[in-house]
């Protein structure tokens, strides 16, 4: 029966990517963490850690965007398989493709020249609203759009949180700030090389 094999498959694609996500959430905030140790000794060490986790972090989110595309792919054949059609723009449907635009377009903004800084959009603002389409997939799509296939909530969907709002305003808050501490950091490492 393919429709077994299809059904082990794409749920574990799709946890994978998800897990290769939430990898690039946790490096994001690490590389934020790490603007907020600088000072003037550290300047040129601390740009350079920067940048290798950044690496990290592409590679990581580039691993994720290519399980996504295939969990994608894979949940269209499955939904062929059970309900007869391969694409059907069902919540869940459409923000599992909306995952994979926004991920690669982080990935393919990093080239546009002038665009953005690199490391400081890629790892603040790219992944910020790349987890938050994940979390939208995640959870948004089972508790908030019960008219879904893929509901898994039943009656009315409960209350947003008021805490997810406000720490929404803090991490948006927090990404400023250290975008402000990011170009200080890489100016302070340009002078230090100058002068070396």
């Amino acid at each position: 029966d393919d429709l077994g094999a299809y059904f082990r498959v794409n749920p574990d694609v799709r946890d994978l990517n998800y897990s290769k996500f939430v990898e690039n959430g946790q490096l994001t905030t690490s590389i934020t963490d790490k603007d907020y140790e600088f000072n003037s000794h550290n300047a040129k060490r601390l740009n350079l850690s920067i940048s290798g986790l950044t690496y990290n972090n592409e590679m990581v989110v580039t691993v994720g965007v290519v399980l996504a595309a295939v969990g994608t792919f894979l949940g269209g054949v499955w939904a062929n398989e059970s309900w007869g059609r391969y694409w059907g723009w069902d919540a869940k449907e459409t923000w599992a493709l909306i995952i994979v635009i926004v991920y690669a377009m982080q990935l393919h903004f990093r080239f546009v020249p002038g665009l953005l800084r690199t490391k400081f959009f890629f790892n603040a603002w790219g992944s910020t609203i790349g987890f938050g389409t994940v979390c939208m997939t995640y959870f948004g799509v089972n508790y908030y759009f019960s008219n879904s296939i893929h509901s898994y909530a039943a009656g009315d969907p409960p209350v947003f949180p008021v805490w997810i709002s406000q720490t929404i305003i803090a991490v948006l808050i927090v990404i400023v700030l250290a975008g402000w501490k990011d170009q200080y950091i890489d100016k302070k490492a340009k002078k230090l090389e100058s002068a070396d």
